[in-house]
């Protein structure tokens, strides 16, 4: 397993990975935890060095942690409406969430754009 081209997600990394191609993979060594998964030509297109983008997801990332928990916390654990639901995680995750509202309030590019750019599809854009 330790061979493997495995980058881990910062959030859940035992979970949540990519696995990349052994071979002829051109953008390196992936990261052990999670951080430059963004191309550098994003950096031109945001405005933000890959590090600062890469902060910028973590920051947001530890805020929309101690929201949920703030949130968990301010209602009665007898309530059903707020306990955790099971089901599909979503598809688009959170760091790219971010590139895509970067790219959106500093460029005002469409949905479809952010989408192929991106490499999701359109409605994942805009959920």
């Amino acid at each position: 397993m330790a061979a493997l081209p495995v980058s881990r997600h910062p959030f859940h990394g035992d979970w949540n990975y990519t696995l990349h191609p052994a071979a002829g993979h051109t953008a390196g060594p992936p990261a052990g935890n999670g951080q430059d998964r963004h191309p550098a030509a994003l950096s031109e297109l945001t405005g933000l060095a890959p590090g600062d983008l890469d902060q910028l997801i973590a920051r947001l990332a530890a805020l929309r942690q101690a929201r949920r928990e703030q949130r968990a916390r301010s209602h009665p654990a007898s309530d059903a409406r707020h306990k955790p639901r099971s089901g599909r995680p979503p598809v688009f995750p959170f760091p790219d969430r971010v590139v895509a509202t970067v790219l959106h309030l500093r460029l005002s590019l469409p949905d479809d754009t952010l989408a192929h750019l991106l490499g999701t599809s359109r409605l994942s854009v805009t959920a």
